[in-house]
């Protein structure tokens, strides 16, 4: 809880285009769930003030469950896929398995 990255420089990673990709909607696109810096399952990070460049891929992947998360006052170039991406969970290859199906995991903890 309430990290912050302040400053950081991150640079030349591999490429990731052969690497598994998901669906995450209908169409015809995908999307690799991989990043220079990958979050899930966080609140209150902030990336801040940092520089992401010559990136094969995603510079920032925000996967899943994340609350207050926030990427401000960056610099991205060069980069090989999106500056910042996110994608929950649903359930557009139900039962599949293939490559990142997590039943029932996008909601919050309640009870009656």
């Amino acid at each position: 809880h309430n990290v912050t990255f302040d400053g950081l420089t991150f640079r030349a990673t591999r490429y990731t285009y052969m690497d598994p990709h998901g669906v995450p909607s209908g169409g015809d696109w995908a999307l690799d769930r991989i990043g220079a810096v990958f979050l899930q399952g966080t609140e209150g990070t902030t990336i801040q003030n940092s520089v992401f460049e010559r990136l094969d891929g995603n510079a920032v992947m925000i996967s899943g469950y994340n609350r207050n998360a926030t990427v401000q006052d960056s610099d991205f170039a060069y980069i090989g896929g999106n500056a910042v991406a996110s994608w929950g969970y649903t359930n557009e290859t139900e039962n599949t398995g293939f490559p990142y199906y997590t039943p029932n995991t996008n909601h919050p903890q309640a009870g009656v």
